[in-house]
């Protein structure tokens, strides 16, 4: 039930993107979308004998903008250009990619007197040691990220994240809760994604303590987030799941029906209906009924009928 800092929705995380530094004009930045994407022209401009165009994708698909919005919000605007590819390699799995990538940066930048981006450099390598398992090392690159991070900088929040969930990780969880009580100090400067996410990196160690009402306590107000924002159902679906499995552990059947059947609907509106994981919680749903002693012989049928079509 541990929740990254950093989530994209389950359909589109093998969605091949990045944005590049190594472009002919240094002050702008390119990002490569994936092929079969469509853009319209949004506007023209000649300006010195230069002809800029504007061009808007367009797609039908609500997920395609979900994208578009994450690397907005989470990527472009979040780092200085010279950190966000080498960010963007972590997060897709490219790990020995990043970390050339990451030594390099850092052996450049060790010549400057940049520190705030070397900081954001040391923070990304020890989201790739966390990444790698390796979290004692990922702690020391996160304690040299943090000297060079002012404390009235809202990175520094992101980088008591990545601490507190190092130290989760390894099941320390007082010095993890310290840490996430340091992030939350920047409450207020934080998106709203990002809240929802620290609120369930709360609940997930509160779960390990065994304290399952502060767990769920902090899941809902994770949901209360993510009610306000209905573009993100799959974050919304994700705070379900792990909801519907600490009723489970609390033995409150219901409740936990409730939560599986919120997830279901977020399905049903979103994925095709032969998708594997409609399958997976109609099964889930099926057993909940049978565990309150109500079989869902329909739900049952149904999955069975999804896992025979992913089977053909």
């Amino acid at each position: 039930m541990e929740s990254p800092w950093k989530v994209l929705p389950w359909t589109l995380l093998h969605r091949s993107f990045r944005s590049d530094t190594n472009v002919y004009f240094l002050d702008e930045d390119e990002v490569i979308f994936p092929v079969g994407s469509t853009f319209i022209v949004h506007s023209t401009l000649e300006d010195d004998e230069r002809r800029h165009i504007k061009l808007k994708p367009t797609n039908p698909n609500d997920d395609d903008d979900q994208l578009l919005d994450y690397i907005q919000t989470n990527y472009i605007n979040k780092l200085p250009s010279t950190a966000k590819f080498a960010d963007l390699l972590v997060f897709m799995g490219e790990y020995e990619k990043a970390e050339r990538y990451i030594e390099m940066l850092i052996e450049e930048l060790r010549l400057s007197s940049d520190n705030i981006i070397i900081g954001y450099a040391y923070d990304i390598m020890g989201h790739l040691c966390s990444e790698r398992v390796a979290y004692q090392c990922a702690l020391s690159w996160f304690e040299k990220a943090l000297q060079c991070i002012q404390p009235d900088n809202i990175y520094r929040a992101i980088i008591y994240f990545h601490i507190g969930t190092a130290y989760s990780s390894k099941y320390e969880d007082n010095t993890a809760l310290d840490y996430y009580n340091k992030a939350l100090n920047y409450e207020q400067e934080i998106n709203s994604f990002d809240l929802a996410s620290l609120y369930e990196a709360f609940s997930s160690v509160c779960c390990h303590m065994g304290n399952l009402d502060d767990a769920l306590d902090y899941l809902n107000r994770a949901l209360d987030i993510h009610g306000s924002n209905p573009s993100n159902q799959y974050a919304h679906a994700q705070t379900y799941i792990s909801m519907a499995l600490m009723y489970e552990a609390k033995l409150d059947q219901n409740k936990a029906l409730q939560s599986y059947q919120c997830v279901l609907n977020i399905l049903l509106e979103r994925v095709p209906k032969n998708h594997p994981r409609l399958a997976l919680m109609y099964a889930k749903v099926g057993e909940i009924h049978s565990k309150c002693g109500s079989v869902s012989y329909g739900l049952l049928s149904k999955s069975a009928k999804h896992q025979e079509n992913n089977l053909a």
